[in-house]
């Protein structure tokens, strides 16, 4: 009888252990630092843009361990006249120092100076008390191109145990 409770003790901790924890928060991006657009030249408004901008998170995330403090994203979007496609990398400083790398994807618009996209993202990784965080979820930005305001939800928890190496 002991040893079947050990069992199921250790499974409710593993159980309990890859739990996700539901997230959300705000984050604003000023104006692209950088940013730059190669028209494609087969029709009007089909180009290749690149931009990064530092945003700061006015809602962080709290992710347990450490909450999201600021961002420099950088992305790549192909834009069809008033429909955008984007990928995007942001590189999270979090309140401990430590960082944090997002991906992500998405749809959206751009029409007479407004902005909306449609996303979703996931961790790729992680240094410090962060390390080994895994986490997905989605986010709904509008704005304009002086500044964008994104809501973000998602879960987050601890990546599965590595198994050891003989």
């Amino acid at each position: 009888m002991i040893r079947i409770t050990a069992i199921l003790a250790i499974a409710a901790l593993t159980l309990s252990l890859a739990a996700q924890t539901k997230v959300s928060g705000t984050v604003e991006c000023g104006k692209p630092e950088k940013q730059n657009s190669i028209e494609v030249g087969d029709r009007p408004g089909h180009a290749f843009n690149t931009t990064q901008a530092k945003c700061t998170w006015t809602k962080p995330l709290d992710l347990g361990v450490a909450q999201t403090k600021e961002t420099t994203f950088t992305a790549f979007a192909e834009q069809n006249g008033e429909r955008v496609q984007e990928r995007g990398f942001s590189y999270e400083t979090l309140s401990t120092g430590d960082h944090m790398n997002i991906r992500t994807t998405a749809t959206g618009t751009m029409k007479d100076g407004n902005v909306s996209s449609d996303g979703k993202w996931n961790i790729g990784g992680a240094t410090g008390k962060a390390r080994g965080l895994k986490g997905t979820g989605t986010y709904k930005c509008t704005g304009t191109m002086e500044k964008v305001t994104c809501e973000v939800e998602g879960e987050y928890g601890a990546a599965p145990p590595r198994p050891e190496k003989k």
